[in-house]
């Protein structure tokens, strides 16, 4: 399944792309038609408010028992957060994307989702914690898969998201063995936790924040 884009358009008087144009230019369109209740329900499950609390949960559960392998995935995690985080200021502040592979920041939905779930999976499952990295993985590309039918992404900047947290996940699996992760109770927690703040800041949306904080009016 594929969407087509429509192709790149305006641009400003110094032969930048507008943020905001290119943004909407490189959209992916045309997608097959599908209820679009069910691309947003599967991509909540990659949304921040819901895994970078889940995250810091189990982070500080695996740092409190001295478990090697949460100790790797918050060096991991925090490397994630900070190449989403700088390639979107880069376009919003700064202007700087690629038109041709339709390229204007990594898809936060993807790379979360992909550094995340394998983790929180891992941490419930016990005997084969890389089976279930690879179950989260899988999970992962389903959510990345859902945010070009919803036009936030091109299939270029979530195949780059997605990738960009696939890495971070496996080095915190990598050499792992089974008693590092079987804890279910941690991860029923970590959900819990990130369920909670979910709903807390429903009303809250990171995008809208990052608009803001580069001049650009919220939409």
């Amino acid at each position: 399944m594929t969407c087509a884009a429509i192709p790149l358009g305006h641009r400003t008087r110094r032969g930048t792309a507008s943020p905001l144009s290119f943004r909407a230019h490189t959209r992916p369109q045309h997608c097959p038609p599908m209820d679009p209740s069910f691309w947003r329900a599967l991509s909540l499950l990659g949304d921040s408010r819901l895994l970078l609390p889940a995250a810091a949960t189990l982070m500080l559960l695996g740092y409190l028992d001295g478990r090697t392998p949460y100790k790797r995935w918050s060096w991991g995690l925090g490397a994630v957060g900070a190449a989403v985080l700088m390639s979107k200021l880069a376009f919003l502040g700064l202007g700087i994307g690629l038109a041709s592979p339709q390229f204007t920041g990594f898809s936060g939905h993807a790379a979360f989702s992909a550094a995340v779930w394998p983790v929180l999976l891992a941490s419930a499952t016990r005997g084969r914690p890389g089976a279930a990295a690879v179950s989260g993985l899988i999970l992962a590309a389903l959510v990345a898969a859902s945010r070009p039918p919803l036009l936030t992404h091109s299939w270029t900047e979530v195949i780059a998201g997605w990738l960009l947290g696939a890495m971070a996940a496996a080095w915190a699996v990598r050499g792992a063995v089974p008693a590092d992760f079987h804890r279910p109770y941690w991860t029923t927690a970590a959900l819990a936790v990130g369920s909670v703040c979910l709903t807390i800041l429903w009303n809250v949306r990171p995008h809208t924040l990052l608009l803001l904080a580069t001049g650009h009016p919220p939409h």
